[in-house]
């Protein structure tokens, strides 16, 4: 199955789009874009993690307690951050073509 059939927009015609901008207005613009865009895929993969977590008990023996909670969700932030990095879930990509397009829309 494509991904592409399962998203509520196309996505071929976004990125089709965004080839249209300015050269200038792109290359000024992208790296804040790309960086907004993995931040919030990173902060929706945490939250997703964040729930598959809460199923797993902690082992006595290694502790538990407060601590093992505030480290937990340190490590799961590192996790999404690693995960959307890596290539995420596509997320990411979809929003940098959106947020472009919008852009476009206002440049014009």
């Amino acid at each position: 199955m494509e991904l592409s059939n399962t998203l509520p927009f196309d996505m071929q015609s976004l990125m089709a789009n965004t080839k249209k901008l300015p050269d200038a207005k792109v290359a000024k613009t992208s790296p804040e874009i790309e960086k907004a865009a993995k931040e919030f895929e990173a902060i929706y993969v945490g939250q997703m993690l964040e729930h598959m977590f809460k199923g797993i008990e902690t082992d006595p023996m290694t502790g538990g307690g407060s601590s093992e909670g505030i480290y937990r969700s340190m490590q799961i932030q590192e996790y999404a951050k690693i995960i959307t990095e890596k290539g995420g879930i596509g997320i990411a990509d979809a929003l940098k073509a959106e947020l472009i397009q919008m852009q476009a829309q206002e440049v014009r």
